[in-house]
């Protein structure tokens, strides 16, 4: 997986669907809430924290795979 920080302090994580998770569904929140993405093989995800680790956001790239994350600060 990638991960970087912006100039928030957001923790964003980004990696790409193996064939072990295709096609099921992942609970990108881990308090007890609940925030599914499924994907395909070949495809990425990108995960965004705040500074404490607590889930903000989550968004499925289909046939996208990232090599890197980078902010412009």
């Amino acid at each position: 997986p990638k991960v970087t920080v912006d100039k928030d302090s957001n923790i964003f994580l980004a990696g790409q669907y193996s064939n072990y998770f295709a096609g099921y569904n992942t609970d990108f929140d881990l308090s007890s809430q609940v925030f599914y993405l499924s994907g395909r093989e070949g495809s990425s995800f990108i995960l965004k924290n705040d500074s404490g680790g607590h889930f903000l956001n989550a968004k499925f790239l289909e046939g996208v795979m990232i090599s890197a994350i980078k902010f412009d600060n």
